[in-house]
């Protein structure tokens, strides 16, 4: 079927680097890349707060305890 081995070895190689690309643009999809949150701001006497305020967000793994990811 193939006239040089070289030819088999290249449609085998784009093969498998499909079934790759495909593999990784699955796993690429499954991890989400916007978290919507919705809630508020409130200072120490349960004031919102107002103006330009820096918010630091950490992603556990569990529920409560043990270190952020």
């Amino acid at each position: 079927m193939f006239r040089t081995p070289l030819k088999a070895t290249t449609l085998i190689l784009l093969g498998i680097l499909s079934l790759l690309a495909e593999n990784s643009a699955t796993v690429a999809s499954s991890v989400l890349r916007l978290v919507n949150y919705s809630g508020k701001a409130l200072d120490a006497l349960n004031n919102p707060v107002s103006g330009t305020v820096g918010v630091t967000f950490a992603i556990y793994k569990d529920q409560e305890a043990g270190a952020a990811l």
